[in-house]
């Protein structure tokens, strides 16, 4: 049995298709793999809680129109993940190639 350590999530996505092994990575990373049958999901009870997020800024200050967009799509985005109670399965899919997809 051998290992393999990457640092960024695209290497485990191409290490997965390439039937490497199994990786955890996010939806939005492997939604594609996912639908061309590239990538399987496995374990789909297994998914860890989806982790928060903060941003913190200064009281008293006024927040730069940059960061102002930034705090507003962030939050557009947290009102339309479903809630870690109802859905936390379907946030982080746990993936592993097909056993006839590439690399085989």
């Amino acid at each position: 049995m051998h290992s393999i350590q990457v640092s960024d999530t695209e290497a485990l996505g191409t290490a997965a298709r390439l039937g490497q092994g199994l990786t955890q990575l996010p939806d939005y990373i492997v939604q594609d793999d996912l639908a061309r049958g590239e990538l399987v999901e496995v374990l789909p009870d297994g998914q860890p809680a989806p982790m928060p997020i903060s941003a913190v800024v200064p009281s008293g200050r006024l927040v730069p129109p940059r960061v102002r967009v930034l705090l507003d799509a962030l939050e557009v985005l947290r009102n339309r993940v479903p809630s870690p109670r109802v859905d936390a399965a379907a946030s982080r899919p746990t993936a592993r190639a097909r056993r006839d997809g590439p690399g085989r």
